[in-house]
């Protein structure tokens, strides 16, 4: 029995020893007044971070972050001061610690989840749970909440728990919050000899349409233009790496911001690869957001999109370059490569303009929020019995039964345990 506790003990080490060792910093670090502490459970959505960040420092917020081992090695804080952000590393099941630690979590003004759910199917389940469903703990916090949903079907439920932001209007009449900021970002000029394409994103079918590109590519390499495509982005796309294309086609895979960021510093225009014939896309119309909007108004790059798909994100003739067929998607890239310098400019000063306005629409809407009442009607929660008191802060950790057990002394204080699943 013994053997068997040892052995958990030394996987459950080996697996998260970092978590556990960041866990006992983070719940130890000294409280800050009039702070917001933001999660981001997911690997996914890191890019959404920095505007959070500058717009709750605006609003004279000292800011925590905690954040998935792998969304963080994505460096999403690339080109942000974060000198006065603390940011800690955690598997996101060590949020069912956090979610128990009442006050430490308690001394935060908000808690903004970045993403609504938690990146692992329940059993029998075939959509991620919420953080609500898998962490239900955290509901104790009702009033501090804020949930930045990517999905409309979540919206109701979280609602009752506390404040929702949409990344997009979602049909739900949630308060609306476009993250374009990334920190220092160089709005670069049209490149004067090739002309650069960029796609970011994985690439599968319901995301994007990679035949389109493919299509567009042979259509400008038979009319001897000259031109480069980065994608940017899981690609497991045979066609973009054959000799045919080589020349043409630059697949980077999946590389974090600061090379994503560098790579749409580079580029002159963006390719969403939105297809109106994809029931999947057309779901970006009404209950799904784009992460691409924001890379495009951050960095001021006109797209290149289908005239169903331009309405979403206030695309226009005076800021894009819209086609109205899918087989058209190359005459569209022809027209990009023409275009002069001047033009170019005219095209960016005017998507610089729609980018300042969704900012200052998102800064509001972010600031209405959190002068809406806080919801009182807290649930019920029983504190851990007290253990002993210390005057220092030391944590010890040991398994029981497959469940990890921290008891956290707190300096000059009493104790808390805790019991969660690693």
């Amino acid at each position: 029995m013994r053997l068997g506790i040892f052995s958990r003990l030394i996987h459950y080490f080996l697996a998260y020893g970092g978590g556990i060792i960041s866990l006992v910093v983070f719940l130890c670090r000294r409280k800050r007044e009039n702070s917001i502490l933001i999660i981001e459970s997911t690997n996914s959505h890191g890019e959404v971070i920095p505007t959070f960040i500058h717009y709750f420092q605006k609003l004279g917020f000292r800011v925590d972050v905690v954040i998935a081992p792998i969304g963080a090695k994505m460096l999403p804080f690339a080109r942000l001061d974060m000198e006065s952000v603390r940011v800690t590393v955690l598997p996101w099941r060590m949020l069912g610690i956090v979610c128990k630690a009442k006050r430490r979590v308690s001394a935060y003004e908000y808690i903004m989840f970045t993403t609504e759910y938690i990146p692992h199917r329940t059993l029998g389940s075939g959509k991620w749970p919420t953080i609500l469903e898998r962490f239900p703990l955290f509901s104790f916090y009702k009033g501090k909440l804020i949930f930045v949903t990517h999905h409309a079907d979540d919206v109701p439920s979280l609602r009752e728990a506390g404040h929702v932001i949409t990344l997009a209007d979602l049909g739900q009449s949630t308060n609306i919050v476009v993250p374009s900021y990334f920190g220092r970002v160089a709005i670069t000029p049209k490149n004067e000899k090739i002309t650069h394409f960029i796609v970011v994103g994985t690439i599968v079918a319901h995301r994007k349409n990679i035949n389109l590109l493919i299509d567009a590519i042979r259509h400008l390499i038979e009319g001897g233009q000259e031109f480069r495509v980065t994608v940017v982005g899981t690609c497991d796309v045979p066609e973009l790496v054959s000799p045919e294309m080589e020349q043409y086609v630059r697949v980077l895979g999946r590389v974090d911001y600061g090379v994503c960021f560098d790579r749409m510093e580079q580029a002159d225009f963006f390719l969403p690869l939105l297809d109106p014939e994809n029931e999947d896309h057309n779901t970006y119309l009404t209950t799904r957001t784009s992460g691409s909007f924001g890379l495009i108004y951050g960095f001021q790059k006109p797209v290149i999109i289908h005239r169903k798909f331009t309405a979403r994100g206030r695309f226009s003739e005076d800021n894009a370059i819209i086609y109205d067929a899918n087989a058209d998607l190359g005459i569209a890239m022809m027209r990009a490569i023409a275009m002069s310098t001047d033009e170019y400019g005219a095209l960016q000063k005017s998507l610089g303009v729609l980018s300042a306005d969704l900012d200052t629409i998102s800064f509001n809407n972010l600031k209405t929020l959190l002068s809406e009442p806080l919801i009182k009607n807290q649930q019920e929660y029983r504190q851990p019995e007290v253990i002993k008191r210390l005057d220092r802060e030391i944590f010890f950790y040991f398994l029981n039964e497959g469940t990890t057990r921290v008891i956290c002394f707190e300096e000059g204080g009493s104790s808390s345990a805790f019991n969660g699943f690693f």
